[in-house]
């Protein structure tokens, strides 16, 4: 399993060098947010997503079957979701509007938008 994060995420928290994901069990929302090396789960953004990338993966089975729990989601399905930025400069991402994505593949070409991906 993996999280695909897209660089026009990143690039809206401002360009981290860490970025740290937030979920609410409660609302289905999902926050991704800027964050420093020392803080707790935190992924480290390559910095090739800024130069040719268009995004960049968490790998990590027992995060997906979190989220393929958590949302009834099929586990062999991938699903995307569109985020908008806070106010605060953080993306938030309401998984209930998350959508199966047959091709994804092909959608993962281009990464100028505010999607994050789960396969």
């Amino acid at each position: 399993g993996q999280v695909s994060i897209h660089r026009g995420c990143v690039e809206k928290i401002g360009c981290p060098e860490y970025v740290q994901i937030l979920v609410s069990v409660e609302t289905h929302q999902l926050l991704l947010r800027s964050a420093t090396s020392n803080e707790k789960d935190t992924y480290a953004v390559p910095k090739s997503i800024y130069e040719t990338k268009a995004i960049f993966g968490i790998n990590g089975k027992m995060l997906t079957d979190k989220f393929a729990a958590l949302m009834n989601w099929k586990r062999k399905c991938a699903y995307r979701v569109d985020g908008i930025l806070t106010d605060d400069g953080m993306m938030l991402f309401d998984l209930d509007l998350a959508e199966p994505v047959e091709d994804w593949h092909e959608n993962m070409v281009t990464g100028d938008d505010d999607r994050l991906s789960e396969q």
